[in-house]
């Protein structure tokens, strides 16, 4: 039998790139992502742009996109559009991200087990759980949802066991181009991770295409971000004791 819910997730950032990992997705029911996929699939046929749809190729400017580098203006109200299709055809938006050099300090300034777990498995454990918040407030058993991963991040693997040692729940993992919700979930995590590193980078206003998603995804607490005051805060909370030498 076909869950009820359906959740995908891709991820943004790795290790490589030392600054911030996000995962990122929306939940919603079979009907809305049938619908999203007709609807996603035609937009990019009015565009002329074959699919899947990459956020980081969009931005760029790569081949596909390379037409809009001398028409903002179009190339907004296409994003405005895609921005649409997402939030009708969805019931929720999920986001968690990790800095990396916050989560280094962390390390070293405490001692917690699950401080070693690698950022990916940090994120993907982080936005289950929101879903299951979700799931509780709205009366959704865990037993009516699916969770898929976009596949290609490192300690995957390791994520699937901790989920399932944790919740008893198996998470899915498939490539991006078997299923076209991946799409959306690209979209919301490389803007996060971009909001982040222009945070950190003292831009001060939020780019167009950001201002979008926070205006159209209402996100109560269902978007989150570890950071060091973050992580100190659950180590003291837990009572977690600090390494010998930083005691």
């Amino acid at each position: 039998m076909a869950s009820a819910y359906t959740a995908y997730f891709d991820a943004s950032g790795s290790s490589g790139d030392n600054q911030v990992l996000f995962v990122c997705g929306f939940v919603s029911t079979a009907e809305k992502w049938l619908r999203f996929e007709t609807r996603w699939n035609a937009l990019l046929k009015s565009y002329d742009i074959s699919p899947p749809f990459h956020m980081t190729d969009f931005v760029n400017g790569t081949p596909r996109y390379e037409k809009w580098k001398a028409n903002s203006e179009e190339k907004m109200g296409f994003f405005q559009k895609a921005i649409n299709i997402i939030k009708t055809n969805t019931n929720k938006s999920f986001a968690i991200g990790i800095g990396y050099e916050d989560l280094q300090r962390a390390r070293r300034e405490y001692v917690m087990p699950t401080l070693n777990a690698p950022p990916y498995v940090w994120c993907a454990m982080g936005v289950c759980k929101k879903v299951f918040q979700w799931m509780d407030r709205n009366g959704v058993q865990r037993k009516d949802i699916e969770l898929v991963f976009e596949k290609g991040d490192l300690h995957q693997y390791q994520f699937q066991k901790t989920c399932f040692n944790e919740w008893g729940i198996l998470p899915l993992i498939k490539p991006k181009e078997s299923l076209v919700a991946f799409q959306a979930a690209d979209a919301l995590a490389w803007e996060q991770r971009r909001a982040y590193i222009d945070h950190k980078t003292g831009k001060p206003r939020l780019r167009q295409s950001v201002y979008q998603m926070y205006r159209h995804f209402p996100n109560d607490d269902s978007w989150g971000l570890w950071d060091w005051p973050g992580l100190e805060k659950i180590c003291k909370k837990l009572g977690q004791p600090r390494q010998v030498a930083n005691a």
